[in-house]
């Protein structure tokens, strides 16, 4: 009888070290899931702030060919992209990137209102050369915040 309770103790303190184990094993495995989620999650922003991006530099190209219909309305989806980005991925940015989108966003809302008025009357070539100067510098400002996303997201998976 000694010896079965010393066996059965024995195999409590076992089970009790393989309940430890599996706990552990579980917690780390919750938290390989929300890392991967996270870098999910970053990676997604970082595809839309890419399509803004492209759709940012088209409208540097619809402005330098005067087509100034087609880009108040490209400007008008840019901006409402900008809007809904630092809302949607507040979590996965830092205040000065949404504060950089918001800025950006500004920025695409007054070319959108020029290129409004440049669809009534051509602008004079000054006015014109301020639209373009102004939504380079937007396309450029857009790119080094993805850049700086991809950069991260480079970091994140090497660690």
């Amino acid at each position: 009888m000694e010896n079965f309770n010393l066996i059965a103790g024995a195999a409590s303190i076992v089970g009790l070290l393989f309940s430890i184990l599996a706990f552990w094993q579980a917690k780390s495995a919750a938290t390989a899931a929300k890392n991967a989620e996270q870098a999910v999650l970053r990676r997604t922003l970082g595809e839309e702030l890419g399509l803004t991006c492209e759709r940012t530099e088209q409208l540097v190209d619809l402005v330098e060919h005067s087509r100034f219909p087609e880009a108040a309305l490209l400007a008008m989806q840019v901006m409402l992209m900008l809007s809904e980005l630092p809302s949607r991925r507040a979590p996965y940015m830092d205040d000065d990137m949404r504060n950089g989108l918001l800025s950006a966003r500004e920025q695409i809302k007054v070319i959108s209102e020029e290129c409004a008025k440049a669809r009534d009357k051509a602008p004079i070539p000054s006015a014109r050369q301020r639209i373009i100067q102004s939504t380079r510098e937007t396309a450029m400002n857009l790119r080094g915040k993805l850049g700086r996303i991809k950069s991260e997201m480079d970091v994140g998976a090497k660690t």
